[in-house]
């Protein structure tokens, strides 16, 4: 009785430990200045990211979707700080010694030595990579800096292997590979310095159909060999469905909606959501869809209304829509309700499904 105990505290001490993030995010915003006159006076901002909040577990992908233009890739760049926050914080809780640090407010020394923790993977594969820089030079600049005095050979080759990539393209340059190429090897630069979390911002968006699926098998093994966590940024639902375990959906700098992966299809709750996913091509000819068209202007980020910055759009708007901002709120399944009335959730219960909408539990779905 006394060692099923242990095994059985020791089974939840695991499980509070995978559960805890690894990167938390509270209240990001990212403010754009506009300038005009003479003196270049600031008249206004372009609120690209406005308050955002999600949390990173470690082994896994949170996929962010959204329109273009709704602040994912700003997202991105102020998460590896490419571009200035004006608020907010993101908390690294990845490793005992800089546990609880602000990525943010973090001084530059500090940060240096955060940054092989946190790598990106960038949008376009020609244009990230340096032309006049072999392979082995892009991918082992990384490794020089961040683990000097290592075999720097032996881990370039170690990870072009992993990413598909022959050992002969070692000394070869980026002109000289395809796409898809191109792309492994910045999945390779972001790999080899080790770290936690990787930003992928559309690392497939340009390659065709055939080598988005060879890239993202290719992620999805080294995430089961690395156990690395990915932030996937996309516009493809079908591309996020494929690789994330959980999905976020944003909307002009908000997060509308945050929920398991398979509640995709059918257990999303907010009208945006639910409007994105419609839009979805149909996969076979001639397959009937219900599809959601959305009515009304797209307000502009410089001038959003005061409550949901939805409301110009959504069918199911109320009074509070107007004036009140909606805040995400946990939204329990089935599931959930039915492991806590039978005991089996210990400790505090997380629920990963949230929304944010006035009207939730009064919407037909």
């Amino acid at each position: 009785m006394l060692k099923k105990s242990i095994f059985f505290n020791i089974d939840l001490m695991f499980r509070e430990i995978r559960q805890n993030p690894i990167l938390s995010v509270r209240n990001l915003k990212v403010h754009f200045p506009v300038r005009k006159g003479i003196f270049k006076t600031v008249a206004s901002h372009v609120k690209a990211v406005d308050g955002i909040s999600f949390d990173l577990h470690a082994g896994k992908t949170l996929g962010l979707v959204g329109e273009s233009g709704c602040g994912k890739t700003t997202v991105a760049k102020a998460l590896v700080k490419l571009v200035q926050a004006c608020e907010g914080e993101v908390i690294w809780k990845g490793d005992s010694v800089n546990f609880d640090t602000d990525l943010l407010n973090a001084p530059s020394k500090k940060l240096r030595k955060l940054r092989k923790h946190i790598q990106m993977i960038f949008q376009d594969p020609f244009s990230s990579l340096d032309p006049r820089m072999t392979v082995g030079n892009i991918i082992g600049e990384a490794v020089k800096f961040h683990h000097p005095g290592s075999n720097m050979e032996k881990i370039i080759l170690d990870y072009m292997e992993m990413t598909g990539l022959r050992r002969e393209y070692f000394k070869r340059y980026p002109h000289e590979f395809s796409g898809g190429q191109r792309q492994r090897i910045g999945i390779a630069r972001a790999l080899a310095t080790e770290p936690a979390i990787v930003i992928a911002d559309e690392p497939v968006s340009a390659l065709d159909v055939s080598v988005q699926a060879k890239v993202l098998n290719i992620m999805r093994d080294l995430q089961k060999r690395l156990d690395v966590s990915y932030l996937f940024i996309t516009h493809d639902l079908s591309v996020v469905r494929h690789i994330s375990h959980e999905i976020a959906v944003m909307y002009l700098g908000d997060i509308v909606e945050i929920f398991p992966t398979q509640k995709l299809k059918s257990g999303t709750k907010h009208p945006y959501t639910r409007a994105l996913i419609s839009s979805v091509p149909a996969v076979f000819p001639g397959q009937k869809r219900k599809e959601i068209i959305l009515e009304g202007e797209i307000p502009s980020p410089m001038d959003a209304p005061p409550g949901c910055k939805f409301q110009t759009r959504c069918p199911y708007r109320t009074k509070p829509c107007e004036s009140i901002r909606p805040m995400l709120k946990p939204v329990p399944d089935r599931d959930e309700i039915n492991s806590d009335n039978r005991g089996q959730n210990h400790g505090a219960r997380i629920y990963t499904h949230r929304v944010a909408c006035h009207n939730l539990g009064r919407l037909p779905f």
